[in-house]
C-alpha cells in the first residue's frame, strides 16, 4: 500500500503495513520451505526405498571387507611380532655365546697368570733361600 496512506493516519499505516508484510512473508517462506522440504524428503525417501537392496549389499560387502582387512591386520601383526621374536631370541644366544666365550678366555688368562705367579713366587723362595745359605753373604750381614 505504501506511504500515501500514512498521510491519512498520521504515519500509523506504516508500522502497521511493516507487520502485516512480515507476517504474511512469513507465512509465504515458511509454506515455500515447509514445501520444498517436503518434495526434497519424498524424493529421498522414494530413492532410498526403491535402492534399498542396493544399499543393503553395499553395507554388507563394506563390512565384510571390513572384517577381511581387520584379520589380515591381525595376522601381519602376529608375523612381525614372531619375527622379532625370533630375532631377539637369536640376539639374546649369540650374546650368550660370545660372554661364554670371553669368560673362558679370561678364566684361562687368569690360570696363566696364576700359574706364572707361583712360578715367580717358588723361583724367588729358592733364590731367597740361596743367599741365605751362601756364607759369604751371611759374613756381610753380620758385619753390618
Amino acid at each position: 500500500v505504501g506511504v500515501v496512506p500514512a498521510l491519512f493516519t498520521f504515519g500509523l499505516s506504516i508500522p502497521i503495513g511493516a507487520a502485516v508484510g512480515s507476517g504474511v512473508g512469513l507465512a509465504l517462506g515458511a509454506t515455500a520451505g515447509g514445501t520444498a522440504g517436503l518434495i526434497g524428503g519424498g524424493a529421498a525417501g522414494y530413492t532410498a526405498y526403491t535402492k534399498r537392496e542396493d544399499i543393503a549389499g553395499f553395507a554388507a560387502k563394506t563390512r565384510a571387507k571390513a572384517v577381511e582387512l581387520r584379520q589380515t591386520g591381525k595376522d601381519k601383526v602376529s608375523e612381525y611380532m614372531a619375527f622379532g621374536k625370533a630375532k631377539a631370541s637369536a640376539a639374546y644366544a649369540a650374546a650368550n655365546t660370545h660372554v661364554a666365550a670371553k669368560a673362558a678366555s679370561a678364566k684361562a688368562a687368569a690360570a696363566t697368570a696364576g700359574a706364572k705367579v707361583v712360578d715367580t713366587t717358588e723361583a724367588a723362595k729358592a733364590k731367597t733361600k740361596a743367599l741365605a745359605s751362601d756364607p759369604a753373604v751371611q759374613v756381610t750381614a753380620a758385619s753390618a
